[in-house]
């Protein structure tokens, strides 16, 4: 709700609007020829919104150590970020 608040839905989160709306829409501009079902059809191949933490820390409340776990990211998530930087949505100037 925090990133809707402040105009970055998170995609694929279907509660906040990552999945239709100004999220397709901004994919759609970015890349002339798709179209919202093509986008819509990739968001729901996810099945979950896309995001993910590369590392998270913190300190244990009990025992005061510090805790870190760490994870890739996983692959369906990396050929959706592949495809969306081909699209130029993620950052690319291709």
């Amino acid at each position: 709700v925090h990133a809707k608040h402040l105009g970055h839905s998170i995609l694929g989160d279907e509660v906040y609007g990552g999945c239709n709306g100004e999220a397709v829409a901004r994919i759609v501009r970015g890349r002339p020829g798709t179209r919202d079902a093509e986008v819509k059809k990739r968001l729901a191949e996810l099945g979950r919104p896309a995001l993910h933490a590369r590392t998270l820390g913190f300190t244990h409340p009990v025992t005061r150590e510090r805790m870190t776990f760490s994870s890739d990211i996983p692959a369906d998530m990396q050929d959706l970020a592949a495809w969306l930087t081909l699209t130029g949505e993620a950052g690319s100037q291709k």
